[in-house]
């Protein structure tokens, strides 16, 4: 389910909680509790050209794009950092 979505010259992104449900804790993905998924797109023609797990889930439109990377707000309170060209992570905590 996406809550957050940016878009580039060639791809959308798309950020949310899984669209799952588990039997044992049904709301969690709701909840925050099940992490969350950035998915990229091609622009012309819809195919997933990337997918990323996510810690945790973006706040309503809490995704933006810059040269340098993308940014994530979460719902657990940190700042994410998504740089190009790399799977590195950083994490900030927000005040």
């Amino acid at each position: 389910r996406a809550v957050a979505m940016a878009v580039t010259n060639d791809v959308l992104l798309l950020a949310g909680p899984p669209d799952v449900i588990k039997p044992d804790d049904p709301l969690a993905a709701f909840e925050g509790r099940a992490g969350g998924r950035l998915l990229l797109l091609d622009k012309t023609n819809g195919r997933t050209v990337s997918q990323i797990q996510l810690p945790s889930p973006p706040v309503y439109d809490g995704l933006a794009v810059t040269a340098r990377g993308i940014f994530e707000s979460c719902t657990d309170g940190t700042l994410r950092c998504l740089r190009p060209g790399g799977s590195k992570q950083q994490a900030v905590e927000s005040e």
